[in-house]
């Protein structure tokens, strides 16, 4: 598990590379993580615009909208 001065750094990477993208294609490889139906959560997340990459603890969140 990555300590929190990495995951500060993967943040600031991840905001200059994905920032603004819109999210093409969905790949779930492990649907434990997710908590609900696959299906659902790719026709949620798929063609989003992430706006923003934002770090809570260890975790990355990154808010989108359409």
């Amino acid at each position: 598990m990555p300590e929190l001065p990495e995951m500060e750094n993967y943040k600031n990477l991840l905001k200059d590379k994905i920032a603004n993208q819109v999210v093409s294609d969905v790949q779930i490889n492990r649907e434990k993580s997710i908590n609900i139906n696959p299906d659902l959560f790719k026709k949620t997340v798929q063609y989003q615009q992430i706006v923003d990459i934002k770090r809570r603890g260890k975790h990355l969140l990154l808010p989108a909208e359409k």
